[in-house]
């Protein structure tokens, strides 16, 4: 399941997350060789701290009775190459973060075997793809099945934005995306894109972005799960209904709907409220948790409230989501002590110190 080129992919996009960069899709530091974790990415000392315990995390090296003391190896192929050895025979599992929306990420197993069963799934569903172009980072659920695992088990090339012209793309082209990232590709899409194929996931697409992207030819198949389960379902256009993956089922628990692996007979909560239409098939709601999808993150609405009331001059906060052109954003609503024009400026200020840039309102009214 693992190879040289996936774990290097993977040891950079997990330094991305060590730095809390955004993944650019440019191609240049996933095939060079001899890169320096310092020099060369641009790592300091006290982000090398946080990236090698990532990787110990994601890589499962602690199931070693030897890990590798990764930080005494300052080159990128180093690490490679002990990960690559480490996972030839001995460790039978990754480990995959949450978004950690509330600051709480957790980590989540999962067997190789696991993993492969998908993989193979999505073979059959993406049967005809002929390379795979990443919008997505690798190294969470989403992006490992789909930018790691599927062109390994297709035996195709993945090929990164910074390398392709979007507006001629090859025949049988997948677009691995998230509903982030599509009304800005539909800005620089041909009318007529029939011969490219397309994923999304990560939260459900409003059904206007889904039409727009169909409108212009793509095939576009939206995936439904979470880091906890990986995929769940499928639908292959914004008429349809989402369908279980062949090895998922429904199993009423108490009061509770339940996905039930058939292999394993392992019960997991659904996130989200659904109307299940028949013994696989349902429409999805939203999510039970209130959780809403902002510029690709995962964002709670509770939390960003709890974060905005601890600000001095702040006694008060409501908050609602409007989506705009297919996209969320966050309206505030914030009662404050002192509410002349200096106290708003420096609550403006407060904000961006105290939110995290998704979780920025973009309209704010103070009362």
């Amino acid at each position: 399941m693992l190879n040289h080129e996936s774990i290097k992919r993977l040891l950079i996009d997990l330094a991305l997350r060590a730095t809390d960069k955004p993944f650019m899709g440019v191609a240049n530091n996933y095939a060079t060789k001899n890169l320096s974790w310092k020099d060369d990415i641009g790592l300091d000392s006290i982000e090398m701290l946080h990236f090698s315990s990532l990787t110990n995390a994601f890589f499962n090296l602690f199931e070693l009775d030897q890990p590798p003391y990764l930080l005494q190896y300052p080159k990128v192929d180093e690490w490679v190459e002990l990960i690559f050895e480490a996972h030839k025979n001995d460790i039978k599992s990754l480990n995959f973060f949450t978004s950690g929306t509330t600051g709480q990420v957790k980590t989540i197993n999962h067997s190789k075997t696991f993993l492969a069963r998908e993989i193979d799934f999505l073979a059959s569903l993406f049967s005809d793809a002929k390379q795979i172009i990443p919008y997505v980072t690798s190294c969470n659920i989403y992006g490992f099945l789909l930018t790691i695992g599927l062109p390994e088990r297709l035996k195709i090339p993945v090929v990164y934005p910074s390398q392709i012209n979007i507006t001629k793309l090859a025949p049988k082209s997948l677009i691995v995306a998230t509903p982030f990232h599509w009304p800005l590709l539909l800005q620089n899409t041909p009318s007529n894109f029939m011969e490219t194929l397309a994923v999304s996931s990560s939260s459900k697409l409003f059904d206007g972005l889904y039409q727009e992207v169909e409108s212009k030819g793509i095939k576009l198949t939206e995936l439904y799960g979470s880091t906890e389960t990986t995929g769940i379902a499928y639908r292959k256009t914004a008429q349809d209904a989402f369908t279980l993956f062949p090895y998922w089922d429904f199993q009423q628990d108490e009061n509770m709907l339940m996905a039930k692996d058939k292999e394993s007979q392992k019960l997991i909560p659904l996130m989200d409220d659904i109307v299940q239409l028949s013994s696989n098939t349902f429409n999805l709601l939203a999510r039970k948790d209130k959780k809403i999808n902002v510029a690709g993150n995962l964002t709670d609405l509770e939390f960003i409230k709890k974060l905005i009331k601890e600000i001095p001059n702040v006694t008060d906060c409501e908050l609602s989501a409007k989506a705009v052109n297919n996209e969320l954003m966050i309206q505030a609503q914030i009662a404050l002590n002192n509410n002349d024009e200096a106290a708003r400026i420096e609550i403006k200020k407060l904000l961006k110190l105290a939110l995290k840039p998704h979780e920025m309102p973009r309209s704010v009214m103070f009362n």
